[in-house]
């Protein structure tokens, strides 16, 4: 598949109409990630976090979105559909990868959309965990019905990494433009207009992004903590996964 083409599927699965068009400076959507300290291969957040990844721990990495212009402001988009101005209504889309450095393979789990929000893929790991690409989300829109305005939506995506090694470094996770999207990656919902029976109509129109990162630290493991305790702590944190509740 194209890669234009994958992008478009996700905000044309609403039934709308996408706008290809020179991103203006001021239309933007925003990245911004977060971590939460969780058992190991759970959902379960640690009772007293202390910032770090301690052994038989992993991070929750969450993701939050804000967009500018804000809802109600009035945009330009390329005509068709006429008449190329409209009203800002809210987020249409997202589309990106997320790659991690200094030592970031790991095991993922828990990848999910925030409740809404579930167009497209939630991402797929390589092999090593390093990395996840295709990580999606958009909202879909009934006819007749109008879409979330929420600005910022937060938790709009989340994942369980838990590291492969610890040891002490700082492991810092960034988005990108999918590779997949062929650079049609973030929108935003425009309403234009009515149809015959007085519903809204709206177009999604591609804006740029700024790209979001966040920095996971990692524990030093206590002195005379080797690999056996690793591998016992890590049991551990799989034993529990069978009673976790997803956030």
């Amino acid at each position: 598949m194209a890669r234009g083409v994958v992008a478009r599927a996700v905000v044309g699965a609403a039934g709308l109409v996408l706008a290809s068009m020179p991103t203006m400076a001021q239309d933007q959507v925003t990245y911004s990630f977060s971590f939460t300290e969780v058992d190991a291969f759970t959902n379960v957040a640690i009772a007293n976090p202390n910032g770090l990844i301690d052994i038989g721990e992993g991070a929750r990495l969450t993701l939050n979105v804000s967009f500018t212009p804000a809802v109600g402001s009035t945009t330009t988009y390329p005509a068709p559909p006429p008449p190329g101005t409209g009203t800002v209504a809210g987020l249409g889309s997202i589309f990106f990868d997320l790659y991690g450095a200094n030592n970031a393979s790991g095991t993922w789990s828990f990848m999910q959309q925030g409740g809404g929000w579930a167009l497209g893929g939630a991402g797929t790991p390589n092999a090593s965990g390093s990395a996840v690409s295709a990580i999606q989300a958009g909202q879909f829109i009934a006819p007749g019905q109008g879409p979330n305005p929420a600005n910022p939506v937060n938790t709009i995506w989340s994942g369980v990494w838990v590291p492969a090694v610890y040891s002490a470094r700082t492991v810092t996770f960034s988005s990108y433009s999918a590779s997949a999207s062929g650079g049609l990656h973030s929108s935003i919902l425009v309403r234009f207009g009515v149809d015959g029976s007085g519903n809204p109509l709206y177009v999604g129109k591609w804006v740029g992004a700024s790209w979001g990162r966040v920095n996971v630290p990692i524990a030093v493991p206590a002195p005379g903590v080797g690999l056996v305790a690793c591998g016992l702590a890590l049991a551990v944190g799989r034993r529990r996964r069978a009673y976790a509740e997803p956030a």
